[in-house]
């Protein structure tokens, strides 16, 4: 009987801990002013490097101020384990992924003009007038990723704050004007990939300069796709959430049940 309470106490201990992390992901702000638009970017994305594309809408006909802001993910592991790029490290995956679609120039012009628009702010965020000056400079040698959990932590930092390009989601202040938007991006980089989850959704949160806190979550993408994604491409594989397009019960090749 005394093993029964027990058991039944750690269940229902490990069923309040699982509810809390799952209500503290899903606890998102109703009746903002601002909407938030986040969209994979699968062009500019590969295995390990997620791009993200986040339009912030302001509906009201007020100005409004976002600052601290902060993403996190529902799951712990992909706290831990995805990183956001700033520094050396984003210049030197903008150098490589420039060269990548230089080669396709002709065939995808929008990923081109995306990718100058980066090169863009870090040359303007620099103050040099080349990204090789930018990838030189010793202010980004001791910089790299961050994961959502220590980044978190170093954003009151004003040695950090410098390492942040104008245009990026983290950028100190981002205004909204009243009736329109500003378009921001942030670089993910994940790592782990044989323990993690396959990264569906996301959430963001921020300050406007009323003090109020505010949180939104998204779906990044579906979970299960007719077309293989460019980011966390071997996790999508092994759990196989390839679907077919003609079926949703039957997948060309594989399982359409996760593991």
């Amino acid at each position: 009987m005394r093993a029964s309470r027990v058991l039944s106490s750690t269940i229902l201990l490990l069923a309040i801990v699982l509810g809390f992390t799952q209500n503290a992901f899903s606890q998102e702000t109703s009746n903002s002013d601002i909407s938030i638009k986040c969209t994979l970017n699968d062009k500019l994305s590969s295995e390990y490097f997620g791009y993200v594309e986040v339009r912030l809408a302001n509906s009201s006909d007020k100005w409004h101020k976002l600052s601290n802001v902060r993403v996190y993910f529902p799951d712990a592991s992909q706290n831990q384990n995805i990183r956001i790029t700033l520094g050396r490290e984003l210049t030197l995956w903008y150098q490589a992924q420039s060269k990548l679609i230089a080669v396709n120039e002709q065939k995808d012009k929008s990923a081109m003009a995306i990718i100058a628009g980066i090169g863009a702010g870090l040359s303007i965020f620099s103050g040099n007038n080349t990204l090789r000056t930018v990838g030189d400079a010793a202010t980004f040698g001791s910089f790299a990723a961050y994961g959502v959990n220590e980044m978190g932590k170093r954003m009151d930092s004003l040695q950090m704050a410098k390492m942040i390009p104008e245009n990026h989601l983290l950028t100190d202040t981002t205004v909204v004007p009243p009736g329109l938007f500003a378009d921001r991006w942030i670089l993910l980089n994940s790592r782990n990939h044989d323990t993690i989850e396959y990264t569906t959704d996301m959430a963001i949160e921020y300050v406007l300069e009323s003090g109020k806190m505010e949180r939104q979550n998204f779906k990044l993408r579906e979970k299960y796709s007719s077309v293989m994604p460019s980011w966390q491409r071997t996790i999508f594989d092994k759990k196989k959430y390839l679907r077919n397009n003609n079926s949703n019960s039957m997948c060309a090749g594989y399982s359409c049940s996760p593991n």
